[in-house]
């Protein structure tokens, strides 16, 4: 596995919330969540990076989730420069900077690869940093969501 330990700064993004479990997200409907945000990327102004999506993951579960301990939120969106409105059901995040463990995913097995990346964080004494997000992706914007399009899987480390 290629893995490479980078640092990025803090950011806003603008974009779409998404609540559920991890069987609903294997079943495709962060794809479609994906999607989603691709029709309505026109309506996001101050868009600071053309280039790429990201997907920002807290895996705990919500207060409706809390009896079954299953389910995480995860946004997708795109990074805006300071100030920029916000579409109607759209939500902005903050995001501060971080160093990640990132690795390019070609594989469907999204939650395979990232065993695997955990994997390299402890085996390379490293931990993660869950202190203000779990995970993070990075899509290229024309991706296919519904393909095989590589995914930048992100982990904050410490």
């Amino acid at each position: 596995m290629q893995v490479q330990v980078v640092k990025r700064d803090a950011f806003e993004a603008v974009g779409l919330m998404w609540e559920g479990t991890y069987e609903a997200a294997g079943k495709g409907e962060i794809r479609e969540l994906l999607a989603v945000l691709q029709r309505r990327l026109a309506e996001i102004g101050g868009v600071a990076d053309r280039e790429h999506i990201v997907g920002i993951s807290w895996n705990e579960p919500t207060p409706a989730r809390q009896a079954s301990g299953d389910g995480f939120r995860y946004f997708v969106g795109v990074r805006v420069a300071g100030g920029a409105g916000v579409p109607e059901g759209m939500t902005r995040i903050s995001v501060p900077a971080a160093e990640y463990a990132t690795h390019e995913n070609v594989s469907r097995d999204v939650f395979g690869s990232y065993r695997k990346l955990f994997g390299w964080i402890v085996e390379h004494g490293r931990a993660q940093d869950g202190s203000s997000l779990s995970l993070m992706d990075e899509y290229a914007v024309g991706m296919d969501p519904f393909g095989d399009s590589p995914v930048r899987l992100m982990v904050p480390v410490k």
